[in-house]
């Protein structure tokens, strides 16, 4: 062989190391982005389409440019079996979304995506099955100065395969353990009563039927 082949060769070998070696990096750095979690505050929101809203969504925004950031909120019931945690979102249009008391001073519609996590089964939380579920909005509901009412909510799990519809009866937005109270940059708590409307498709009947109260 001579030495221009064999410098030919070489060129190209190296050549193929420097391609193999860069696409090595992008994969790595893109394995590593996607295994880390979006947390906000003391939870973690599962991954959810940025309208995050369920087909056929009744009065929702369904245009990305309408929609502004109100909230991140937290809500237990009294045992601690049930938690669902919410990012709200408004019309745009009707509000300074720039002002980080938005929550406070927004009156309008309002859509939520988040995560509901099922620790253990309760008679009276329609026997949901442990596990954590989607939340998308099925209809939405109307936010007035920190008081939101009327939210309906579809929750799934991929893990159990159940499928919830809920309604926010009524919540009111509050942070005692900021010393800057309620503010969009925190994670606030909604207090509430929320009821389970249907499991499966099966509605809820009897004491399952009774709202929940959230904390």
């Amino acid at each position: 062989m001579n030495i221009a082949k064999k410098i030919f060769l070489n060129k190209n070998m190296s050549q193929i190391m420097t391609m193999f070696m860069s696409l090595f990096f992008i994969f790595v750095v893109a394995a590593c982005g996607n295994s880390s979690s979006n947390k906000k505050g003391n939870r973690v929101v599962a991954p959810v389409l940025p309208l995050s809203v369920a087909a056929g969504c009744q009065g929702c925004l369904m245009n990305q440019g309408q929609i502004g950031f109100i909230a991140t909120t937290d809500s237990n019931n009294g045992s601690k079996s049930f938690y669902l945690g919410l990012d709200l979102y408004g019309d745009v249009a009707r509000a300074n979304f720039n002002d980080p008391k938005i929550p406070l001073i927004y009156s309008g519609i309002v859509q939520a995506k988040g995560v509901l996590k099922v620790q253990y089964a309760e008679t009276y939380l329609c026997n949901i099955m442990p596990g954590d579920y989607i939340v998308s909005t099925v209809t939405a509901g109307t936010w007035q100065g920190g008081i939101m009412s009327g939210l309906r909510l579809q929750a799934h799990s991929l893990q159990t395969g159940q499928l919830l519809l809920l309604t926010f009866i009524q919540g009111v937005i509050n942070n005692p353990t900021s010393l800057n109270g309620v503010m969009r940059g925190e994670v606030n708590r909604l207090i509430g009563s929320i009821r389970i409307d249907s499991l499966n498709g099966q509605v809820c009947l009897g004491s399952t039927a009774l709202p929940i109260e959230l904390y």
